[in-house]
């Protein structure tokens, strides 16, 4: 009886031990892990619009395997000067966690604090958007996006001179990073210690402004600040200064400046030598990224992703949803039973599951396009038609 009953307890440890396994390696999987499980689920997180600044809120997509719980994050990314990967630094957390609903897809929103909450904190040209849980060591697996990021302390690549520079003449001190409507100044600090401005910005031209041929200009006729007009963070744009001729052959203290909530902010320093001999130097890299699953996930979603989408298209429609339906583009119909789902992708845009619950078209409602920017680039949407069978 002692013999049956240790050989029981022995079979309930060892039963125990075995189904434990699957639960332990699906706990140290991660988040990304978790969220890739379904084969049938595309995992990814997208930033709509494809870009983020600081003080703002942007709309991100989740997609992947159904029931995943997650709080999505982003990362200041920090590179070499040749623009490599180097680290990244988690600086901003999502409210609360969002849940995957039923269709493979959820929606959420991040808020992006103001570089003044921290003054000696650097901000970056791009971040990583994904789970909280990304660090260097599981990048290559995780699921996320890197995305351009604008703020009033944009990334300087540098002027194309080395100490020595040219009097008399427009150099161009290269910025990525920076916000629309962004203004700039730059400063040389004289003998006497007072700083001087030395901006040189092209006066506005209307035509090109619209046309977007002028990324900056001055504001107004004051010539002593300069004006970024790119939308796109990722884009360089060079703020012009020039050293005027009379100055000594040594080293002066140079500086970028802009104005925010709280006054005055340095966005660079560096130092200058007047020269009529000036040498040459080269830029900075910007960001190149690095290969990672967000990257694969962006070439070719899995149907399960292209038909949480074309629920995201054909909710738009609102009142006709009744009546119509949406081909995807493997040529399956999707239709109303489809996305009929209470955790559908149209409902959760801005929450967990039921996203905001009694309207669940108000957050498609005007941006049918935004899931297909979000991250998703290269598919389509191919035709909608009436449903003969309604």
């Amino acid at each position: 009886m002692k013999v049956r009953t240790t050989m029981c307890l022995a079979s309930a440890v060892m039963a125990i031990g075995v189904v434990s396994w699957p639960v332990a390696a699906h706990a140290d999987a991660g988040v990304s892990g978790r969220l890739c499980a379904d084969p049938t689920h595309e995992c990814t997180v997208s930033v709509m619009g494809g870009h983020a600044r600081e003080v703002a809120y942007s709309g991100v997509d989740v997609t992947g395997a159904p029931g995943v719980r997650l709080r999505v994050a982003a990362y200041y990314v920090r590179t070499d000067a040749h623009g490599k990967l180097t680290g990244l630094e988690r600086f901003a957390v999502g409210d609360k966690p969002v849940v995957v609903g039923e269709t493979g897809i959820v929606g959420t929103r991040l808020g992006f604090p103001t570089v003044q909450d921290d003054p000696a904190k650097v901000p970056s040209a791009w971040i990583f958007v994904g789970p909280d849980d990304v660090t260097m060591t599981n990048l290559g697996t995780a699921a996320g996006t890197f995305v351009p990021y604008g703020t009033l302390k944009p990334t300087v690549l540098g002027d194309g001179w080395s100490l020595e520079k040219p009097v008399g003449q427009t150099i161009g001190a290269r910025i990525v990073g920076s916000m629309i409507d962004g203004t700039y100044s730059i400063e040389y600090q004289d003998d006497a210690g007072h700083w001087v401005n030395v901006t040189k910005a092209p006066k506005p031209e209307k035509d090109k402004l619209i046309s977007g041929q002028l990324p900056v200009s001055s504001v107004w006729d004051s010539a002593d600040v300069a004006q970024v007009w790119v939308d796109n963070p990722s884009q360089p744009v060079d703020i012009g200064y020039e050293l005027p001729r009379g100055l000594k052959h040594h080293r002066y203290k140079m500086r970028m400046i802009t104005y925010g909530g709280d006054g005055l902010i340095v966005v660079h320093k560096w130092d200058v030598v007047p020269s009529d001999h000036p040498k040459r130097a080269s830029y900075k890299g910007t960001f190149r990224e690095p290969y990672h699953r967000g990257r694969r996930a962006r070439q070719e979603p899995t149907r399960g992703t292209r038909v949480a989408m074309s629920c995201r298209v054909l909710l738009g429609v609102g009142p006709w949803l009744s009546r119509w339906r949406w081909q995807a583009p493997d040529g399956e119909a999707v239709d109303r039973e489809t996305c009929a789902s209470p955790d559908g992708p149209a409902m959760g845009r801005f929450g967990g599951g039921r996203g905001v619950g009694s309207r669940p078209h108000r957050g498609v409602a005007g941006r049918t396009g935004d899931a297909v920017r979000g991250g998703h680039s290269g598919w389509r949407p191919a035709t909608v038609g009436v449903d003969s069978r309604r």
